[in-house]
Protein backbone atom coordinates (compact mmCIF):
# COMPACT_ATOMS: atom_id res chain seq x y z
CA UNK A 1 0.00 0.00 0.00
CA UNK A 2 1.00 3.75 -1.11
CA UNK A 3 1.10 5.73 1.74
CA UNK A 4 -1.02 9.40 1.59
CA UNK A 5 -0.17 12.50 2.73
CA UNK A 6 -2.96 12.36 4.91
CA UNK A 7 -1.13 10.43 7.90
CA UNK A 8 2.15 12.66 7.41
CA UNK A 9 0.62 14.91 9.55
CA UNK A 10 0.97 12.82 12.31
CA UNK A 11 4.60 12.98 12.65
CA UNK A 12 6.41 15.77 14.87
CA UNK A 13 9.66 16.77 14.77
CA UNK A 14 12.17 14.38 16.31
CA UNK A 15 14.83 14.95 18.87
CA UNK A 16 17.51 12.60 19.72
CA UNK A 17 16.27 11.20 22.49
CA UNK A 18 12.75 11.23 21.52
CA UNK A 19 10.94 8.19 20.91
CA UNK A 20 9.41 7.53 17.41
CA UNK A 21 6.47 9.42 16.93
CA UNK A 22 3.76 7.02 15.54
CA UNK A 23 0.28 7.66 16.10
CA UNK A 24 -1.05 4.43 17.35
CA UNK A 25 -4.55 4.36 15.70
CA UNK A 26 -3.33 4.02 12.18
CA UNK A 27 -5.85 2.35 9.85
CA UNK A 28 -3.65 -0.84 8.21
CA UNK A 29 -0.99 -2.62 9.35
CA UNK A 30 1.28 -2.24 6.56
CA UNK A 31 0.71 1.45 6.49
CA UNK A 32 2.15 1.13 10.39
CA UNK A 33 4.92 -0.59 9.37
CA UNK A 34 6.18 1.88 6.67
CA UNK A 35 5.59 4.58 9.10
CA UNK A 36 7.68 3.60 11.57
CA UNK A 37 10.25 2.65 9.07
CA UNK A 38 9.72 5.97 7.89
CA UNK A 39 9.85 8.04 11.26
CA UNK A 40 12.94 5.76 12.01
CA UNK A 41 14.47 6.79 9.39
CA UNK A 42 13.96 10.75 9.99
CA UNK A 43 14.82 10.06 13.16
CA UNK A 44 18.22 8.77 11.77
CA UNK A 45 18.31 11.53 9.58
CA UNK A 46 18.24 14.31 12.12
CA UNK A 47 20.27 12.34 14.68
CA UNK A 48 22.79 12.39 11.70
CA UNK A 49 22.53 16.54 10.75
CA UNK A 50 22.73 17.33 14.95
CA UNK A 51 26.57 15.50 15.07
CA UNK A 52 27.21 17.11 11.85
CA UNK A 53 25.85 20.91 13.53
CA UNK A 54 27.76 19.75 16.75
CA UNK A 55 30.84 18.87 14.78
CA UNK A 56 30.71 21.64 12.48
CA UNK A 57 30.12 24.28 15.98
CA UNK A 58 33.01 22.17 17.87
CA UNK A 59 35.32 23.05 14.74
CA UNK A 60 34.33 26.76 14.62
CA UNK A 61 34.69 27.21 18.14
CA UNK A 62 38.21 25.79 17.95
CA UNK A 63 39.45 27.57 14.82
CA UNK A 64 38.27 30.78 16.20
CA UNK A 65 40.61 30.47 19.31
CA UNK A 66 43.36 32.91 20.12
CA UNK A 67 46.82 31.88 19.50
CA UNK A 68 48.73 32.26 23.47
CA UNK A 69 51.02 34.46 21.73
CA UNK A 70 48.98 37.28 19.65
CA UNK A 71 48.03 40.01 22.07
CA UNK A 72 44.77 41.13 21.97
CA UNK A 73 44.55 45.30 22.69
CA UNK A 74 41.61 45.44 24.07
CA UNK A 75 42.53 42.72 27.08
CA UNK A 76 46.37 42.97 27.46
CA UNK A 77 47.57 44.63 30.78
CA UNK A 78 50.75 45.01 29.53
CA UNK A 79 50.42 46.82 25.99
CA UNK A 80 49.67 49.89 27.74
CA UNK A 81 52.78 50.22 29.43
CA UNK A 82 54.63 49.05 26.02
CA UNK A 83 52.98 52.17 24.34
CA UNK A 84 54.40 54.44 27.00
CA UNK A 85 57.64 52.65 26.53
CA UNK A 86 57.59 53.11 22.59
CA UNK A 87 56.23 57.16 22.92
CA UNK A 88 58.64 57.95 25.16
CA UNK A 89 61.17 56.76 22.54
CA UNK A 90 59.75 58.28 20.24
CA UNK A 91 59.45 61.86 21.75
CA UNK A 92 63.09 61.27 22.47
CA UNK A 93 64.28 60.83 19.23
CA UNK A 94 61.97 63.91 18.06
CA UNK A 95 63.26 66.16 20.51
CA UNK A 96 67.08 65.40 20.88
CA UNK A 97 68.16 63.78 17.05
CA UNK A 98 67.48 67.33 15.84
CA UNK A 99 69.70 68.59 18.70
CA UNK A 100 72.49 65.82 18.31
CA UNK A 101 72.47 66.37 14.27
CA UNK A 102 72.80 70.52 14.27
CA UNK A 103 74.94 70.64 17.40
CA UNK A 104 76.81 67.39 19.00
CA UNK A 105 79.61 65.87 17.23
CA UNK A 106 79.42 62.13 16.02
CA UNK A 107 80.24 59.52 19.04
CA UNK A 108 83.85 59.33 19.53
CA UNK A 109 83.42 55.69 21.06
CA UNK A 110 80.16 52.93 21.44
CA UNK A 111 80.24 53.70 25.45
CA UNK A 112 79.49 57.19 24.68
CA UNK A 113 76.09 58.18 26.51
CA UNK A 114 74.25 59.19 24.16
CA UNK A 115 75.17 56.71 21.65
CA UNK A 116 73.76 53.64 24.09
CA UNK A 117 70.97 55.41 24.48
CA UNK A 118 70.00 56.22 20.95
CA UNK A 119 71.04 51.94 20.62
CA UNK A 120 68.59 51.12 23.17
CA UNK A 121 65.92 53.49 21.60
CA UNK A 122 66.60 51.50 18.00
CA UNK A 123 65.84 47.95 20.39
CA UNK A 124 62.99 49.88 21.29
CA UNK A 125 61.70 50.26 17.88
CA UNK A 126 63.26 46.87 16.88
CA UNK A 127 61.25 44.64 19.76
CA UNK A 128 58.04 47.30 18.65
CA UNK A 129 58.11 45.49 15.24
CA UNK A 130 58.18 42.54 16.27
CA UNK A 131 55.33 43.01 19.15
CA UNK A 132 53.84 44.60 15.71
CA UNK A 133 53.61 40.91 14.33
CA UNK A 134 51.58 39.92 17.48
CA UNK A 135 49.19 42.45 18.01
CA UNK A 136 45.56 41.74 17.03
CA UNK A 137 43.59 44.55 14.73
CA UNK A 138 40.38 45.18 13.92
CA UNK A 139 39.14 44.42 10.37
CA UNK A 140 36.15 44.03 8.46
CA UNK A 141 34.34 40.90 7.70
CA UNK A 142 32.66 40.33 3.80
CA UNK A 143 29.40 41.34 5.39
CA UNK A 144 30.60 44.83 6.21
CA UNK A 145 30.93 44.64 10.55
CA UNK A 146 33.86 44.69 12.35
CA UNK A 147 35.97 41.82 14.24
CA UNK A 148 39.62 41.79 15.76
CA UNK A 149 41.96 39.70 13.28
CA UNK A 150 43.38 37.22 15.87
CA UNK A 151 45.05 34.51 13.15
CA UNK A 152 49.36 35.04 13.02
CA UNK A 153 49.58 34.97 9.44
CA UNK A 154 46.36 37.91 8.41
CA UNK A 155 48.25 39.69 11.04
CA UNK A 156 52.23 39.18 9.97
CA UNK A 157 50.32 39.96 6.07
CA UNK A 158 48.41 42.86 7.29
CA UNK A 159 51.41 44.74 8.66
CA UNK A 160 53.82 43.76 6.24
CA UNK A 161 51.38 45.62 3.87
CA UNK A 162 50.98 48.67 6.18
CA UNK A 163 53.30 49.84 8.72
CA UNK A 164 56.20 47.49 8.35
CA UNK A 165 58.31 49.10 5.34
CA UNK A 166 58.11 52.55 7.29
CA UNK A 167 58.89 50.87 10.47
CA UNK A 168 62.06 49.32 9.08
CA UNK A 169 63.35 52.15 7.14
CA UNK A 170 63.48 54.32 10.33
CA UNK A 171 65.38 51.49 12.37
CA UNK A 172 67.71 50.84 9.34
CA UNK A 173 68.83 54.67 9.48
CA UNK A 174 69.66 55.01 12.61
Amino acid sequence: SNPTAEGMHDLVPLEISSPVPIRSAAKSSSRNTFMRAEATSLARLRWKAKMVEAADAKTLVVSQKKPWFVIDPRSSSRIGYWDAITGMALVFTALVTPYEVAFLSAASSPLDPLFIINRVVDLIFLADMVVQFLLMYPAETESGSMHWEHIPRKIACHYLRTWFASDLVSVAVS
